[in-house]
């Protein structure tokens, strides 16, 4: 009996109403085979999928080894026509060198005749020489026996040089004490002739010292009148140890100043032949002490001969006069320094 639309369409709603109704009804309708094809078609989709993904990783595979194999082949080629040029390069060279060659053979060939001839005339100066040779050898003996005649004079000569080079030593030995003697004697006549310049240097300034005492005034006229000398004894209240330094003074003159309207000024005054810096030192150290018990006091240095550079020098600094025996050399300065102190 046939099925009508109506029935149809409720069936169907009936089936969207209750769905688990489809799997009774395609039991019912449809054969063993057909319900078994979703499984089967589903295994036969994933194994065609796994399939295919091996199939495409083969692929990608064989696409990565073509690419390696192609820029392998690349790199090949390059090398090869480098390799090709490097060889056309070198077989060229080869053929230049082997042009080279062949010249440098053609030349060596030439030479070689050119020494071959050579050689031919140094044979013949050989022999020559070997002549020559023979000649000397000769002359060689003969000088040989010359030679054992001179050997023979010689140690007799050898003999007399040693005989001789003893007597020298003995000399040379007694020049050496000779030569010891002498210096020991001239270093003592040093020293004795150094203790009679000393000795005689302080006789000199003895006598100098004498003659400034007794005639102060003709020494120091220049710039003092009515000049006596002081006795550092005379001195009131002088104290021990100013008296002991004033007294080693080789004079103190006291008189009347040329230059500061005829005040009374005392003079500390040390005597040289020839001044040196240790004078300067003195006289004024002693004038510094003179100062404490008179005022104005000055410091002289009276040498009988003209100073060094150096001592004239200390005498401005230090503002001591210096007075020779021809020259004044130092003195208005010093006088105006001291004077108004």
């Amino acid at each position: 009996m046939p099925v009508e639309v109506e029935e149809l369409v409720k069936i169907l709603k009936l089936l969207r109403e209750h769905p688990e109704w489809k799997e009774e009804i395609r039991k019912e309708i449809l054969t063993e085979e057909f319900l078994h094809l979703p499984a089967v078609f589903e295994k036969e989709n994933k194994a065609t999928k796994e399939s295919l993904q091996q199939l495409t990783s083969t692929v990608d595979s064989l696409v990565k080894v073509q690419e390696k194999t192609e820029k392998a082949l690349h790199n090949f080629m390059e090398s090869t026509d480098k390799r090709f040029q490097s060889i056309e390069t070198e077989l060229k060279n080869l053929a230049k060198a082997q042009e080279r060659t062949e010249t440098n053979l053609n030349i060596l060939s030439l030479r070689l005749n050119a020494l071959t001839q050579i050689v031919d005339t140094l044979a013949q100066r050989l022999d020559s020489l070997a002549q020559r040779v023979d000649t000397l050898t000769q002359r060689v003996d003969s000088l040989t026996q010359i030679v054992d005649t001179l050997a023979q004079r010689l140690d007799s000569l050898t003999q007399r040089v040693d005989s001789l080079t003893q007597r020298v030593d003995s000399l040379a030995e007694a020049q050496k004490k000779t030569e010891k003697t002498l210096h020991d004697f001239m270093v003592a006549a040093d020293q004795r002739f150094s203790r009679i310049e000393n000795d005689l240097a302080e006789l000199k300034k003895n006598g100098l010292e004498t003659q400034l005492k007794m005639f102060p005034g003709s020494y120091l006229g220049i710039f003092l009148k009515k000049a006596k000398l002081i006795d550092p004894s005379d001195i009131p209240n002088i104290r021990n140890e100013d008296h002991d330094e004033l007294s080693r003074a080789d004079a103190i003159v006291e008189g009347i100043s040329k230059y500061n309207s005829g005040k009374k000024i005392v003079v500390v005054i040390e005597i040289s032949w020839r001044a040196h810096a240790d004078d300067i030192e003195k006289a004024f150290k002693r004038a510094e002490i003179m100062l404490k018990y008179f005022q104005p006091s000055l410091p002289m240095v009276y040498s009988e001969q003209i100073p060094e550079e150096v001592v004239l020098r200390k005498a401005k600094d230090s503002k001591v006069v210096i007075l020779t025996k021809n020259k004044n050399l130092y003195w208005e300065e010093p006088i105006e320094y001291w004077e108004n102190r």
